[in-house]
This record gives structure tokens, C-alpha cells and sequence, in this order.
């Protein structure tokens, strides 16, 4: 039955796919098997766009999982790999992080392929996202050479488009390029696919980071047909947000060209949508393109008041944060710095080191150094020790 559910989910089938799983109910024996097909039926929910309901049933499953195998065993760690994407999406990174800490050895030597995916690209976005890009396309090269072991053609594709979308991050017009040459000659050195799933999906993946590429080029006509060839298939692709990008993106080229009456309604649609309600992060990781068509849809008239707030919200999180600028003035430590900084800011004036402060809140010493630069820049201090001096001035922490 998990068999025939997943196949009917990737083909885009959630009826047939839950059908599969009627009357199942409670566990079977075999811990592993039971989490996948909560896995599954979750997986069924995310990708009609109800990630609150997805993430219900991961949650359950990974709390389960924990309680009978433990943290690190593959039962546990095929539910926290979803649920981090989840939490990605929400821009909830620190928990996000927490999810995939000390798991992603064991999803990758589990052959876990989808697990394995929502992994590396979250790790890929939580690193873009405190401008670590170097770690960021680290991630990346051990993710292609796992799909490379394995034989993923899909997934070589995957991490190959998502190193397109870092270039674009840095700015780095030529490795954009480079790496879609690379994906090409990847496309064209694997035989011939059976899958059609699978053919599509590589299909879609390959157009949609060429058009990255075209418009990054200023080269607008030519990324619209590809875009419109995506829209017009109709197709959802595997990962949430797929079929809401080309047509975001397609609406920012009109916006571009002059057509911002047409470009504000196709963005008002898009994100109307019940699949689209829960998308943060797919948005703001494509503020690149899609900025200027946000802006003119949060400032237009006859627009819905929620989805004018949802808009803003995008817009409020993919602003940049002030930090040379950010100094903390007396009385407004507690809002300036963030939970996390606070935290951490605490394990500092305890005496721990980055690496201890890292173990205890499950994230990685690189996130933990950069969290420090940012409390440094917001305290205006230079030093651990000032840091400390700083807070316990502001009553931000109790002295020890």
C-alpha cells in the first residue's frame, strides 16, 4: 500500500494516494513502514498547498519515531527531514536547523532520495539566508555526488538548478551559466528515462533555471516562453511552490514590460490560491525577480486586505536587516535583539564556547558565530566580554 501511495502522489493522484492507506489505522509491526505512510499521507497534504495539516502529521510521526528508535534512526529522521521544510517555509530557520542537526548523515546513508532532497535544499537556503554562501555550495557538491552514487538523475538536476539560484544570490552571472552548461551536458549524458514522472520533472527543472538564466540576462521574450510553455502544462511539480514560481515570474516580466494592470491581477490569482496560502520562504528567495511585482501588488487598489498583509509580510522578511546601524539604545535591547540572540548571549555570559552553545541549541558553530556578529554590530561592542558588559547594563540577562 505504500508502495501504491506514493506512486499515485507523484503522479499528482491524492485520491487514490489516501485511498491506498483506507483503513489503517494505529500501528502495523514494522516502525519504519508506519512512519512512511504517515509520511506519504502528509506528503499528499503539503503538495495541495495545507502545510498546517502536513505538518500535524509529521510532527506525529517524528514524535513516535523518537519515542521508539530514537533521535538519529532513519524512522525519526524521514519525518524531521519534511517537517524542516516545512518550518523553512514559515522562515522558521532556527527550527528548521534544530530538525536536520546530527540527522543528515543517517538520512543520506538511508537512500532516502525525496528526504535527502528536502535536506540538502534547506540546508542550501538556511546558509544563503545568513550569507554563508561558501558552506552553501559545500552542501551542494556533497548532494550531487550522492545523487551521482545513487544514480538520482532527478535530484543531480535539483542541486544543479539550486546552485543557479545561489550564483544569482551572489550575483555571479557566470557561474549561473557554468552550472546550466553543467546541467545540460547532465541531462544529456544519463539514457533515456522511462519515468515519465521523473522525465517531467526533469523537464521542468531544467526550463525553470534557464529561465533564471534569461532573465538574469535581460533577456525577457525568450525567458516568457519558457515560462508560459511551464504554466501551460498545468503541471505541480514535486516540491511545494513549483507551480506558483513561473507564474510569478512571468507576471514580473510584465510588470516590466509595462503591463502592470495585467501583471497585478496574474499575481493576485497566483497568490489567492488556497495551495499558495502558506508560502513565505519560496517568496522571498525569489525576491530577485519578483520584488517590484510584490511592491505594485501591495500598493494596488481593489486588493484584499489579507492578502495586502500577506504581501507585506514577504516583503518585511525579505527586507535586509540593519546592522551597522542597528545600535542598542537604553531600553530597547529586548526588542532590538532577537529570542535566539538572547539565548545565546545567555550561554556566552555562562562561559560556553561557540561549539558548546551549538551542541546545546542544535544548530551548527558557523550559525553561532554569525548570530554573534550580528549581537556585537546591535550591542556596538567588539568582544565576548563587552557583549556580556552590554547586556547585563541593558538588563538584558541577570548577572550570574
Amino acid at each position: 500500500r505504500n508502495v501504491v501511495t506514493f506512486g499515485a502522489a507523484r503522479l499528482g493522484d491524492m485520491n487514490v494516494a489516501r485511498a491506498a492507506q483506507q483503513g489503517r489505522t494505529g500501528r502495523h509491526g514494522f516502525l519504519f513502514s508506519d512512519t512512511y505512510r504517515y509520511c506519504m499521507l502528509a506528503a499528499c497534504d503539503a503538495r495541495e498547498g495545507r502545510l498546517p495539516m502536513a505538518a500535524d502529521q509529521f510532527r506525529h510521526a517524528l514524535v513516535q519515531a523518537e519515542r521508539d528508535a530514537g533521535r538519529r534512526s532513519a524512522a525519526a529522521s524521514l519525518p524531521a527531514a519534511f517537517l524542516a521544510a516545512i518550518h523553512y517555509e514559515w522562515n522558521q530557520l532556527d527550527r528548521a536547523e534544530e530538525l536536520l542537526a546530527g540527522r543528515l548523515d543517517v538520512i543520506e546513508e538511508s537512500c532516502l532520495a525525496e528526504a535527502a532532497l528536502c535536506s540538502h535544499l534547506v540546508l542550501v537556503g538556511l546558509h544563503a539566508a545568513h550569507q554563508q554562501h561558501d558552506e552553501a555550495h559545500r552542501v551542494l557538491d556533497a548532494a550531487e555526488a550522492l545523487a551521482e552514487r545513487n544514480g538520482w538523475p532527478r535530484l543531480q538536476c535539483e542541486y544543479l538548478a539550486r546552485r543557479i539560484w545561489l550564483w544569482h544570490q551572489q550575483g555571479d552571472a557566470a557561474g549561473a551559466q557554468r552550472t546550466l552548461d553543467r546541467l545540460h551536458q547532465t541531462i544529456a549524458r544519463y539514457p533515456p528515462i522511462d519515468d515519465p514522472v521523473t522525465l517531467a520533472d526533469i523537464q521542468q527543472c531544467q526550463r525553470l533555471a534557464e529561465a533564471r538564466v534569461l532573465l538574469h540576462s535581460g533577456r525577457h521574450t525568450a525567458a516568457a516562453r519558457l515560462l508560459e510553455g511551464l504554466v501551460e502544462t498545468g503541471r505541480n511539480g514535486t516540491r511545494q511552490g513549483a507551480a506558483v514560481l513561473p507564474r510569478l515570474m512571468l507576471a514580473a516580466i510584465r510588470l516590466a514590460g509595462g503591463d502592470a494592470d495585467t501583471a497585478i491581477s496574474q499575481a493576485r490569482s497566483v497568490l489567492s490560491e488556497e495551495g499558495s496560502a502558506s508560502l513565505l520562504r519560496t517568496l522571498v528567495d525569489e525576491m530577485t525577480w519578483i520584488s517590484p511585482l510584490l511592491e505594485a501588488l501591495s500598493n494596488a487598489h481593489r486588493i484584499e486586505e489579507m492578502l495586502r498583509t500577506r504581501v507585506r509580510l514577504v516583503l518585511r522578511t525579505a527586507a535586509p536587516h540593519p546592522v551597522a546601524s542597528g545600535r542598542v539604545r537604553e531600553g530597547e535591547g529586548v526588542a532590538t535583539l532577537s529570542q535566539r540572540e538572547l539565548a545565546i548571549l545567555k550561554l556566552v555570559a555562562d562561559g560556553c564556547t561557540n561549539k558548546h552553545i551549538a551542541k546545546h541549541l542544535h544548530i551548527t558553530p558557523a550559525t553561532v558565530k554569525w548570530h554573534l556578529k550580528n549581537i556585537f554590530a546591535k550591542l556596538d561592542v567588539g568582544s565576548r566580554a563587552l557583549a556580556v558588559h552590554r547586556a547585563h547594563a541593558l538588563a538584558l540577562i541577570a548577572p550570574g
